[in-house]
């Protein structure tokens, strides 16, 4: 019975101290929102919006992760960054709103019809 009551509380330590260490080894990977570039970086007008973006960092390091939607009359990805900034995967990041006449006719040509 002794045997087993330290059993159990050498178990219950092991995981403890799991939980406290972290699981990973020092070759993990370290988290998404460290390897993600600064938002300033990624959404500046007139550059291309890369086609691998999966999101940014903002100024205090908060992962920004926008929606991004396939295109159903082309083979394009379209994405935006709050109300001002948006672009197909791999094309230009626009910043003249969503509410514009040139994302109207991004939005346009990537799904055919008005939202």
């Amino acid at each position: 019975m002794a045997l087993l009551r330290i059993l159990s509380t050498l178990a219950a330590t092991a995981t403890l101290a799991a939980v406290l260490t972290g699981c990973g080894t020092e070759d993990s990977e370290p988290p998404l929102s460290e390897t993600l570039p600064a938002c300033d970086d990624v959404w500046v007008a007139g550059t291309t919006l890369p086609e691998d973006y999966d999101g940014c960092r903002d100024d205090e390091g908060t992962l920004q992760v926008s929606k991004v939607k396939e295109c159903t009359k082309s083979d394009d990805r379209l994405t935006q960054f709050g109300s001002d900034f948006y672009a197909l995967l791999g094309g230009e990041v626009r910043d003249d709103g969503l509410d514009s006449a040139g994302y109207r006719e991004v939005y346009l040509a990537c799904f055919g019809e008005s939202w």
